[in-house]
């Protein structure tokens, strides 16, 4: 009996030996990537807080009431240039944020005021090439068609632009951006001028990831991005944008700071 259970723990032991020595060779060679982990995370920087008073110049510190279910400290939004917008609501002016070199608060711009006739706020803006300014404002009735006002580059008065032009920004910029076809899944925030893609998905209740994208569709980095708690909420259907170069600059409205930062992609 005991030479039988010798012999099994014998051949026990060498297929041990055996299988160490597998797992050794197989250790020594290049493991394969599993497929769709990228090779790299994407990092945020803090390019620039400014505070939160009833300084113009600062971020409006006006609380919301009761009546202002969807209250909203602003809209951002990004320049072909990489210029960044913000509409403070509350202190009805435009804040210009130069990027590079060293994000900073260039200049104040005229908001609406009284020339929009309702107290609706913008819900899209965009900043053309030749420095003019869009802003979409939604009418007080869903059957009635929103308002469309220009800041010329230059000037410091708002012109109403005609109803179909206010139409037509109405169907391409209202409706929240919806997932391409053959795109990954999530809601598409922009390319970069290298034609990379960055998205946003959420893949739980209360996990939020971005993801960057090479043109040939290989996931190339991404990151969890952090709960935190937001003071208010901004206007439109984000608050981050891709530059050309590929940062993906985040506005974040806390009870002290309005916080500018990019996500950039590294090792």
């Amino acid at each position: 009996m005991s030479r039988v259970v010798g012999t099994r723990r014998g051949a026990v032991s060498a297929l041990a030996r055996v299988a160490g020595a597998l797992l050794l060779l197989w250790g020594a060679r290049p493991q394969p990537s599993a497929a769709g982990l990228p090779s790299a995370t994407l990092r945020e920087t803090v390019l620039l807080r400014i505070p939160v008073s009833a300084d113009p110049a600062a971020i409006s510190n006006l609380e919301c009431t009761a009546g202002q279910p969807r209250c909203a400290a602003g809209l951002g939004f990004l320049s072909p240039n990489d210029t960044l917008y913000f509409y403070d609501f509350a202190h009805d002016n435009l804040k210009v944020i130069a990027i590079r070199p060293g994000a900073r608060l260039v200049r104040l711009l005229p908001g609406l005021g009284a020339a929009r006739g309702t107290r609706a706020s913008p819900v899209a803006g965009v900043a053309d090439s030749d420095g003019s300014l869009r802003l979409l404002v939604p009418a007080a009735r869903r059957s009635e068609p929103p308002t469309l006002w220009i800041l010329e580059a230059g000037t410091a008065r708002w012109r109403q632009a005609p109803e179909a032009d206010a139409r037509a920004a109405d169907a391409r910029l209202f409706p929240p951006p919806r997932a391409e076809v053959g795109a990954p899944a999530g809601v598409t925030l922009g390319r970069d001028a290298g034609g990379n893609r960055f998205v946003e998905r959420h893949e739980s209740w209360h996990t939020q990831v971005l993801a960057k994208y090479g043109t040939d569709g290989r996931l190339v980095a991404q990151t969890i991005l952090p709960e935190r708690p937001t003071w208010k909420r901004l206007a439109g259907w984000t608050d981050k944008w891709v530059t050309s170069r590929g940062e993906v600059l985040e506005i974040h409205v806390g009870p002290r700071w309005m916080v500018v930062s990019a996500w950039t992609a590294g090792a």
